[in-house]
């Protein structure tokens, strides 16, 4: 992802990323040669470099009598990332209950192309409930969404849950890991609809055009759980 649009995701105006990315640059300048780099004013770079260093991302000592200004190393980023999650965390509390004041029982939401289905992964990983996996096609989860697994792989490895999918018999690949367990269902018989249901959530999964069906319901939930134990019993093998 460009540098840019990065760091205005965390928060940075352009003009205080023109002056940051000099100043990283350049290791150390006054304003007069930030003025000249960037072509900024300069009464508006004295106001970026106060926010900057509000941020916490600009320093600045004086020598013989001229101010000089340095960016602080990259790493600061990470803490202003932090004090965002800090601020959300302090009021999340509050917005589920805003959520949950008319004890709404069904919700339904699409999701679209690959932001939806990170969305979607991290929402099994928030969940952390076991995993109960219809249609499953891995080659297909592998070959569109390969760093996107494997990043949920890797933050699920701290979490307990367990999941069960069934995929065709023809297939020629599956994640192999110490919580997934297959079984395998005759091709005639297998969805190319993936169907994962857990905790009270049931997602439906249209490869083209890319689309997430996420639906919020126990009952809807709990119906699916059952079809799934059906076919559980009737699927062949498991690879672990």
């Amino acid at each position: 992802m460009e540098i840019n649009k990065v760091l205005e995701n965390l928060g940075l105006k352009e003009g205080e990323i023109k002056v940051y990315l000099d100043l990283l640059k350049f290791n150390q300048s006054s304003v007069a040669k930030i003025k000249e780099r960037t072509q900024l004013h300069r009464t508006t770079i004295y106001d970026f470099l106060d926010s900057l260093m509000n941020k916490g991302l600009v320093s600045h000592i004086t020598i013989s009598g001229t101010k000089e200004f340095r960016a602080k190393e990259p790493e600061k980023l990470f803490q202003l990332l932090d004090e965002k999650k800090d601020q959300l965390t302090s009021i999340f509390s509050e917005l589920e209950q805003l959520q949950n004041q008319n004890n709404v029982k069904f919700s339904a939401e699409v999701l679209k192309g690959k932001e939806g289905f990170k969305f979607w992964l991290n929402d099994m990983i928030k969940t952390n409930k076991n995993v109960y996996g219809f249609g499953v096609d891995e080659e297909m989860f592998q070959s569109q969404f390969k760093y996107e697994v494997a990043q949920y792989f890797n933050k699920r490895k701290k979490l307990k849950y367990k999941e069960r999918l069934l995929t065709k018999e023809s297939t020629n690949f599956v994640f192999y890991n110490e919580f997934t367990t297959y079984r395998y269902l005759p091709d005639k018989y297998f969805s190319p609809t993936p169907t994962i249901v857990y905790g009270n959530k049931t997602m439906i999964l249209i490869w083209e055009p890319l689309h997430i069906i996420l639906i919020d319901n126990k009952g809807l939930a709990d119906s699916y759980k059952n079809n799934f134990e059906l076919l559980w019993k009737m699927a062949k093998g498991q690879s672990n």
